[in-house]
């Protein structure tokens, strides 16, 4: 199963992913602080904002995108 997680912030979701045996876990960070600690728990993590970078994967790629607490903010 591969996931992506939009908006690591405190890296529960993705970490505990992972200790899951989950098969990839890639993330998208807006936060310099948090991208830099998901470096260390996440298969791929890129530092932007989800509405306006490009992603390096084609449609199909993930099993699931997880948005979190994401969808609310302006």
């Amino acid at each position: 199963m591969r996931i992506l997680d939009i908006g690591y912030g405190a890296r529960v979701t993705g970490q505990r992913l992972k200790e899951r045996a989950i098969k990839e876990v890639a993330g998208v960070e807006l936060n310099k602080d948090a991208y830099g600690e998901a470096q260390k728990h996440l298969d791929k993590i890129f530092l932007g904002d989800i509405e306006k970078i490009e992603l390096p994967f084609g449609k199909g790629s993930f099993d699931s995108i997880i948005y979190g607490d994401r969808l609310e903010h302006p």
